[in-house]
């Protein structure tokens, strides 16, 4: 769902990333080594649908920086940080899980800190004591001596008697041509050690110049300083955590972590769960090793609890804003912006806000929609729930869907059910969708009314240029061509040909006069023209696209995903700004796309949020990257794959083919509602009627 970058201290920088459910149990892996770093598929011994599942990488090692640093990386800093991770996502108490050195880990965090620990799931146990670090540097020559004689004869001969200080001196060589044969020697011998049967794959993955630099420099460092710890230090420590929870998965045949320190740490902890796997050695790759992982979690999914966000409370709201400037366009005058607002409250405290809008008429239609038949239907329901809330809303809606007064009450609720969620999750809705860019070219629709004159369009659009929009959106349909001519040329010469200019004709205009206004439009290089005619009318849409080569969007005024397929299939329209806000609010963005014929998506937007200047959406035409919607924004799934969890991305179904055998963090793409009531541009005249749901009895109680 998200990826991250903490800062742990003034040198050393923490990668973390979060998939599954934002609102699931936390689950988190901590990898081997040390220095091993995480890879994609250590998300998979988790179910998805009810795991948070987190996965980092520890000090110097994977995607955290510096690579292979070890200064100020011992056992303790790397307690130290599982807590600053944990404070900074806002975890009360999670599952532990590691495997190898993660193992070691995860018991000496757990033993610093048992009330932050749920449980734990151990595997291939290191308890890095004097005996098992001898086994690696000398014995595990009894069941591997070929890797183990490559791995010995490195070494200069007179070396070999102290084989760990001998590539210690290396490998913290300042010198790439001296440390990294030596790395990739040390790194060579534990892959191929690894696994009971050979295993190239994993071999050469321990072999890349990254991995092997990492993981050898940093084994050596905690090797030579006994891990930083006293002697025997967690097995005399077992009874600050032996009241937890624990399943020891072992490989019978483990040559890396031989299976004496397995049974010795039963021995000491005989609550724990010993599963022994007879056909495995060390890795997590190995079948077995995996299946009894992903047992494990299931095991603890009832021993674990997850608060449910239970919706008590629906308040809804009808505002009445009166514009604080002019606005007109081809068909109106904006006298006042009706605004149904929808607050959802969960048994925790949580709330949520969502909000549609309407110019001046059918306020009052959607309060009675939302208050009579859709607000008695939130209440008791898992907040969470989202897309099975919209669908049953939806369907309940049937008699008057496809319309205006449906959709606009739908996207009020839908909109403050994704508000609620990510409040939750303390999340941002854009990075609880994914975070997949930190930032978007923006332009704006405040400053672009019909009644403004050339030079007040002017004023307007540099001033939204020097705030670093990118394009503004102007309204045309004056009476003669001529007049919106001398407006947009104004505006063209002031911002350059570089600067998009967008047009919105609010459905005015027949097709012959769209046809003769769009052709004038095409000198001025427009980004777009906006409902050019009335937006039922798919074939006159189509036939303006075929005479024009300016781009033909449409979106505001239809409200199903059926709507959006026609004009699509029709080539009737090459840009959909999807209106949250009116189109059934987030869920038909993000589970919608799928049904939108092939290579539709691609020609699809997101409206943005609201800003304090106005409403500001991703500048769009058909040569901008940032046109493009991510195939991620369609619905999501989570399946099943061998022995662990796949993490797929909705696509279409050709997409889907081609993507099947990717291993992904799922994303949900949002938008978050921020302040419902925009600032800057209303008046603080308003007026506003509520009505509180507490309960099903209480439904059809008295406004308040």
């Amino acid at each position: 769902n998200r990826t991250g970058r903490l800062k742990l201290d003034s040198l050393h920088t923490m990668y973390w990333e979060e998939s599954g459910n934002p609102r699931g149990a936390p689950v988190v892996f901590l990898h081997g080594g040390p220095g091993g770093g995480s890879a994609p598929d250590h998300r998979r011994f988790y179910d998805p649908v009810f795991y948070r599942i987190i996965v980092y990488d520890q000090r110097g090692a994977g995607q955290s920086t510096p690579l292979g640093e070890l200064a100020d990386n011992t056992t303790p800093h790397l307690i130290a940080d599982l807590e600053r991770l944990r404070t900074h996502l806002s975890v009360e108490r999670w599952l532990v899980f590691g495997g190898s050195w993660g193992s070691t880990l995860a018991l000496a965090y757990a033993q610093a800190h048992p009330d932050r620990v749920q449980g734990l799931v151990l595997r291939g146990i290191f308890l890095c004591r004097p005996l098992e670090i001898q086994w690696f540097l000398y014995e595990m020559r009894f069941i591997f001596p070929e890797a183990w004689r490559a791995f010995a004869g490195f070494l200069p001969e007179a070396e070999r008697g102290d084989r760990l200080g001998g590539y210690y001196r290396r490998l913290t060589d300042p010198e790439p041509a001296v440390h990294m044969p030596a790395a990739h020697a040390w790194s060579r011998y534990e892959g191929s050690c690894s696994t009971l049967l050979p295993d190239p794959e994993l071999v050469a993955h321990f072999d890349e110049d990254a991995v092997a630099l990492a993981i050898a420099r940093i084994e050596a460092h905690y090797f030579v300083h006994d891990i930083f710890l006293p002697d025997n230090a967690l097995l005399a420590g077992i009874d600050r955590n032996r009241h937890l929870p624990c399943t020891i998965v072992q490989g019978r045949y483990d040559a890396v972590c031989p299976i004496l320190s397995a049974d010795e740490l039963h021995l000491a902890w005989p609550e724990a769960r010993y599963v022994i796997v007879a056909d495995a050695g060390h890795s997590a790759r190995e079948p077995g090793i995996a299946r009894e992982l992903v047992a494990a979690t299931n095991r603890f999914r009832p021993r674990i609890e997850i608060t449910v966000a239970i919706i008590e409370r629906v308040e809804l709201g009808l505002v009445n804003l009166t514009p604080k400037v002019k606005r007109t366009d081809a068909i109106q005058s904006f006298v006042s912006q009706e605004t149904p607002m929808v607050r959802v409250f969960d048994r925790d405290g949580a709330i949520g806000i969502g909000y549609s809008y309407t110019i001046g008429t059918a306020g009052s239609s959607i309060m009675a929609l939302l208050s009579d038949h859709l607000a008695p239907r939130l209440i008791g329901r898992d907040a969470d729930a989202i897309e099975a809330i919209w669908r049953d809303l939806l369907f309940s809606t049937h008699a008057t869907s496809v319309g205006a007064i449906s959709s606009l009450a739908l996207a009020a609720v839908d909109t403050a059910l994704w508000d609620l969620s990510c409040r939750r999750a303390k999340l941002p809705l854009a990075t609880y969708a994914g975070g997949a860019k930190t930032s978007l070219p923006l332009y704006t629709t405040e400053g672009g009314w019909l009644h403004l004159e050339p030079a007040a369009l002017v004023d307007d659009a540099l001033a939204a240029q020097a705030k670093g929009f990118g394009g503004a959106k102007i309204k045309i349909g004056r009476p003669h061509v001529a007049e919106d001519m001398a407006r947009l040329s104004a505006v063209r010469d002031a911002v350059g040909a570089v600067w998009d200019i967008m047009t919105d004709a609010n459905q005015g205009f027949t097709l012959p006069e769209a046809i003769r206004r769009a052709r004038h439009l095409e000198a001025l290089d427009i980004a777009w023209f906006e409902e050019p005619m009335p937006a039922d009318d798919i074939g006159a849409h189509r036939e303006l696209a075929r005479q024009t080569s300016v781009p033909i969007a449409i979106g505001e005024s239809l409200y199903s995903i059926s709507q959006f397929k026609d004009y699509l299939e029709a080539n009737a329209c090459s840009i959909v700004p999807v209106a949250q806000g009116r189109a059934h609010g987030r869920s038909i963005q993000r589970s919608g796309l799928s049904a939108l014929p092939d290579g539709a998506a691609r020609r699809t937007l997101l409206r943005g949020a609201q800003q304090p200047l106005g409403r500001v959406h991703p500048p769009a035409r058909r040569h901008h990257p940032h046109a493009t919607c991510d195939p991620r924004w369609t619905r999501s799934r989570v399946g099943r794959s061998g022995a662990g969890y796949r993490l797929g991305l909705g696509r279409h179904p050709t997409a889907a083919k081609r993507e099947a055998n990717r291993h992904t963090v799922v994303a949900h793409q949002t938008q978050r509602c921020g302040r419902i009531v925009p600032r800057g541009y209303f008046s603080g005249g308003s007026t506003m009627r509520t009505r509180t749901f507490t309960s099903l009895a209480t439904v059809s109680g008295s406004a308040h």
